[in-house]
């Protein structure tokens, strides 16, 4: 026992008599071993690299463009993205391509993806405005502000309305024209133009549509129809502006319609009514009250 436990304590002692450099050489063939897979993965990395990027391995074969177009050529769109297109199914630069594509006349944005084995995948939003903006700008479906396109479209763009404002009430001004224009148009009127100027005033042209001269009604294949280029500017303030132009189309009655072409202004800045200036005249008429009008053209 006493053997035993003297041979245990030499072969301990002899461990603590290890130097620094014994220890180094033990733990060595470790990190050989660490190097070596080290160096095997990078070299598998890069042969797989070197096959996955070769432009001649995995070429792209095709180029399908999908869309809606009336502006939009889709044959010019996929012969500027062959024109364009660099490297193999992996190693094509998609976000290039869709720089490229947005630079075509008409394309509000474009999105491109891969499909296997050898296809690229273009989807192409064309600019649909639904109104002018300003001098220079559209209106998109998308509530963007976008710059006209050179050639400026087909003459139904031409006729949109027209919109002014600051860009960051773009959405507020749109809105107030959806709103606005459907009103007038049940009463046969068009609402062609509207801005909110940097003063929060709004102004309105109205032009004089197909009015029934019963009632001021629209009418469609019966009654009779008067239908005249008269262009009408309506002023109103901006904090008041839904309600008192709701009180002026209740307002609206045969009076007023027989005469809207002789109108030149009306304005709606008044607590009690409006007032309406007439063409070569300085007479204006009010409506003192919701309920009455009195003319003086």
């Amino acid at each position: 026992m006493n053997s035993l436990s003297s041979r245990n304590l030499s072969d301990r002692a002899s461990e603590l008599q290890q130097t620094p450099a014994d220890l180094v050489v033990n733990t060595r063939p470790r990190w050989i071993m660490l190097m070596a897979v080290i160096l095997l993965t990078s070299l598998v990395v890069l042969f797989v690299a070197d096959r996955l990027f070769d432009p001649q391995k995995f070429q792209i074969k095709e180029i399908e463009v999908h869309g809606r177009f009336n502006h939009v050529d889709g044959a010019q769109v996929k012969q500027i993205a062959e024109a364009t297109l660099e490297g193999n199914y992996f190693s094509v630069n998609l976000r290039r391509l869709e720089n490229e594509i947005k630079q075509i006349p008409w394309v509000f944005s474009a999105s491109l993806r891969r499909q296997w084995p050898s296809t690229i995948m273009v989807d192409v939003v064309e600019v649909q405005p639904v109104a002018r903006w300003g001098e220079g700008k559209w209106l998109n479906f998308t509530g963007d502000l976008v710059d006209r396109q050179h050639g400026g479209g087909n003459k139904s763009n031409h006729d949109l309305p027209l919109l002014y404002g600051s860009a960051d009430q773009k959405q507020i001004v749109w809105k107030a024209f959806q709103q606005w224009s459907e009103q007038f148009s049940s009463n046969g009127l068009a609402l062609e133009q509207l801005s909110l100027d940097s003063r929060d005033l709004w102004r309105l042209k109205l032009s004089m549509g197909a009015l029934a001269l019963s009632g001021g009604q629209s009418t469609q294949g019966s009654g009779q129809i008067i239908d005249r280029p008269a262009k009408v500017t309506m002023v109103v303030d901006k904090a008041n502006a839904f309600p008192r132009i709701e009180r002026f189309i209740e307002a609206l009655n045969q009076e007023l319609i027989v005469q809207f072409p002789q109108m030149k202004t009306i304005d709606l800045r008044y607590p009690n009514g409006f007032a309406i200036s007439w063409q070569g005249s300085q007479s204006v008429a009010q409506n003192i009250t919701e309920s009455g009008f009195t003319s003086h053209p």
